[in-house]
């Protein structure tokens, strides 16, 4: 009995405080949204972001280097983009708006020493004008599964995500 007296105050207790759903009007802050896969873009894709038409046109994973600088356990990974300004106001895209992960968990930004070319080379970019070039990354021997990230402004959380 006195089980049943508790199971009856305690739901008296949760109905009196719970207030029913409500609808946000339109000067409310909206939470962001969460990432979908379906906010991930593929190899061939152009997408935009702040005035910008970035696209991933190809990724090779064979990369021959002329030099020994990998440690063991480290292959080179190279993704070849395009970006372009499609604003009036000029934009200097770098390799530092680019980073790349795997399916462990490891993030890489890419190597100055170790770059395919034509490498990408950081230029201001006026309305209409592209630069084309490739990305290296050094990433683990035993990673076959990535993600490029592109951000073109670092203080703001906008981010362009390529599934490669």
């Amino acid at each position: 009995m006195l089980c049943v007296i508790c199971t009856a105050i305690f739901l008296m207790i949760i109905s009196a405080n719970s207030e029913p759903p409500r609808t946000p009007t339109s000067n409310e802050i909206q939470p962001t949204p969460i990432v979908t896969p379906n906010d991930f873009y593929s190899i061939g894709q152009t997408t935009q972001i702040n005035g910008h038409a970035i696209t991933v046109h190809a990724v090779d994973n064979s990369v021959a280097l002329t030099n020994d600088t990998l440690q063991p356990g480290i292959k080179s990974y190279a993704v070849e983009v395009s970006i372009t300004n499609t604003e009036n106001t000029p934009f200097t895209p770098t390799t530092s708006h680019f980073q790349l992960f795997d399916e462990k968990g490891y993030t890489y930004i890419p190597s100055t020493t170790i770059p395919k070319k034509p490498d990408f080379i950081s230029r201001t970019l006026d309305e209409g004008d592209t630069v084309r070039g490739w990305l290296t990354f050094e990433v683990q021997q035993d990673s076959d599964s990535y993600t490029l990230t592109y951000k073109p402004d670092l203080v703001q959380s906008e981010i362009i995500s390529f599934v490669l």
